[in-house]
């Protein structure tokens, strides 16, 4: 998949396959480049950032692109070829961890 204009959503995935890596769409069962299917060891993503969008890029007059990202942990700005905040280190597309534990519920007495 092509970054240029892409962005991550919660929920989407990595390929398992090292050989191809590609960042699929929550919705997908299976990868969309290699075809192998989604698996548990399939790194979830969420987003790490946000794309400034034009309009504000254009107030910028030059300095920012669309594409460039404001990071989600210290509002940092950064553009849109870092895999990570400059300021922060806090990664564009951050992976999800895996949540364990109980669930508490709530029973009728």
């Amino acid at each position: 998949m092509s970054t240029k204009n892409f962005r991550v959503s919660d929920g989407d995935w990595i390929c398992p396959d090292k050989k191809c890596g590609n960042v699929n769409f929550a919705r997908r069962t299976s990868c969309n480049r290699c075809g192998r299917e989604k698996t548990t060891e399939a790194k979830m993503m969420k987003a790490g950032g946000t794309e400034i969008g034009k309009t504000l890029a254009e107030k910028s007059r030059g300095l920012f692109s669309a594409n460039d990202w404001q990071c989600k942990t210290c509002s940092n700005v950064n553009w849109a070829r870092r895999s990570e905040c400059n300021m922060c280190n806090t990664p564009k597309y951050a992976k999800l961890e895996e949540r364990t534990g109980k669930i508490k519920t709530h029973s009728n007495k």
